[in-house]
């Protein structure tokens, strides 16, 4: 103890020393073996990048990278395909015989020396497939002035009392039943307020006046009694209230051939044969095949809900789309000069007219994929109805719904809609069109056009899409057009045009 007291300095150095020298071993020790392992693992890796540079690319991992692209193209391929064997099916190009052979309008075939013929045929071969159009809706009309004067005179002859062989016919002429100027050329009778046409003809009928007038009784209750027999009777007689202007190819603003403008909703009407070009012909053409798809999801909607009503209504009454009030076929949408959405202008073809601002909801414009036609349409349509519309629009092709404007019905007692409350709704839409179909498919091959798939789309109106964008040209689109001008062209003309 003595000792220990004695050197108690060098026996606490000494067992500093032993402590601090242990850990400092231990700690070593430590990090050489974290050493040694981390160079174990740096050589192993080594070896295995050794071992995959000797051993070359894995084609395993290569070859289904191939399949997967492959089988991503071939899907494409197919959808492209279908689309295309859909629109040849669907969309038929208007033909014409002439000279004892059945001649396609398009495409134009530089070696038919009789195109200034078909030009002349085309009007009305279009009318023809418009009224067919047309019919297909079931369309039924209102009362004109002249029923409603007929079905007066039918009630006045049965309301005279019966003459006896004795006595003299009066020769007093009977007063002559005039009509508000509203009312004249087939106008509106309006009563005042809102659906008007369902409180004439309401839905239990219980307010038709229909009893004969006797002596004392005003013109007017008979006048009334026969405009409301007649708007029962009309509505009955078909689905959907579709006058002949209503499916048409132009809205007024294709010039007669006297020179004047037609009136809106006017059928397309010749032209003199030094503006009667072909990419009036085409526009026409598009606007046929757009007007189908509308025609047919009308159709289609209309017979989804007489499928499943009660049967307690018939006519228009029965019916989802009550009238097809306008269809208007805006143009191709080409994107001229400036950024985004803004850039998109209707393609102009050099007339001045009031032109309708382009939806941007999209932002589409022609390519070289596909091209981009709007257009719009209004209906009278219970709003429970409008999204079925909508879809089936949608189903027909490659649709899209832009925009949609909803607002009350114009006042008007010749229309009977039935007991639903109805809206007008404007429906702007937007179709994609393949360019493989209208502007035709190169065969890389053949070195020549696909023979299902023929150019379609007139030169000249390729000229004019190349003016404002010539980004959405393809290769065979250009070998297509005069050489002059064809690089870098981009127009800076401004859309003017609304319809066809």
């Amino acid at each position: 103890m003595k000792f220990l007291k004695e050197n108690m300095f060098l026996v606490v150095t000494a067992a500093i020393v032993l402590v601090g020298g242990t850990v400092w071993f231990l700690v070593r020790n430590s990090r050489n073996n974290r050493a040694d392992a981390a160079g174990k693992a740096y050589a192993s890796v080594g070896k295995e990048i050794s071992s995959l540079a000797s051993s070359g690319v894995n084609q395993a991992i290569v070859n289904d990278a191939e399949r997967r692209v492959k089988g991503m193209r071939n899907e494409a391929e197919k959808v492209v395909g279908e689309a295309l064997l859909r629109n040849r099916r669907d969309y038929e190009v208007m033909s014409f015989k002439i000279s004892g052979r059945t001649v396609p309008a398009f495409p134009c075939d530089p070696e038919f020396k009789d195109r200034e013929i078909l030009r002349l045929l085309f009007p009305e071969e279009y009318r023809l497939g418009l009224k067919d159009l047309r019919e297909t809706l079931k369309p039924t009309v209102p009362p004109t002035d002249e029923e409603i004067d007929n079905e007066i005179a039918r009630i006045d002859a049965s309301a005279m009392p019966e003459e006896k062989p004795d006595q003299p016919k009066p020769t007093t002429p009977r007063p002559v039943i005039r009509r508000s100027a509203g009312a004249e050329g087939g106008g509106a009778r309006n009563t005042g307020g809102e659906g008007g046409a369902r409180r004439i003809a309401g839905g239990e009928r219980s307010g038709l006046v229909r009893r004969s007038p006797g002596r004392g009784v005003k013109r007017s209750v008979v006048e009334q009694q026969a405009l409301n027999n007649l708007i029962i009777s009309k509505s009955e007689q078909g689905w959907i209230y579709a006058d002949k202007e209503q499916v048409r190819a132009s809205r007024g603003d294709m010039r007669s051939a006297a020179g004047g403008t037609s009136g809106r909703g006017a059928i397309y009407v010749a032209l003199p044969l030094a503006d009667y070009n072909d990419d009036s012909l085409w526009l026409a053409q598009v606007g046929l095949w757009v007007q189908q798809d509308i025609v047919a999801a009308i159709n289609l909607t209309n017979r989804q809900v007489r499928q499943t009503a009660s049967g307690r209504h018939s006519g228009v009454a029965a019916s989802a789309v009550k009238r097809l009030m306008d269809i208007d076929i805006r143009g191709y949408v080409l994107r001229g000069d400036g950024d985004g959405a803004a850039a998109l202008q209707y393609l102009d073809l050099g007339e001045s007219k009031t032109s309708k601002p382009v939806p941007q909801l999209t932002g589409r414009a022609c390519n070289k994929l596909y091209d981009v036609i709007h257009y719009d349409f209004t209906v009278v349509v219970p709003m429970r109805h409008l999204l079925m519309l909508q879809k089936n629009l949608m189903m027909q092709n490659y649709h899209t719904i832009l925009a949609n404007s909803i607002t009350r019905p114009a006042q008007s007692d010749i229309h009977y809609y039935g007991t639903d409350s109805v809206m007008e709704v404007t429906i702007v839409g937007e179709m994609l069109m393949l360019t493989d179909w209208t502007r035709g498919r190169w065969d890389k091959q053949a070195k020549e056009w696909d023979k299902n798939y023929p150019p379609l789309t007139p030169v000249l109106f390729l000229e004019k899409m190349r003016d404002i964008n010539a980004g959405a040209m393809r290769k065979e689109d250009n070998k297509r057009l005069p050489k002059a001008g064809v690089a870098g062209k981009t127009g800076r003309r401004r859309s003017g045009r609304r319809g066809m």
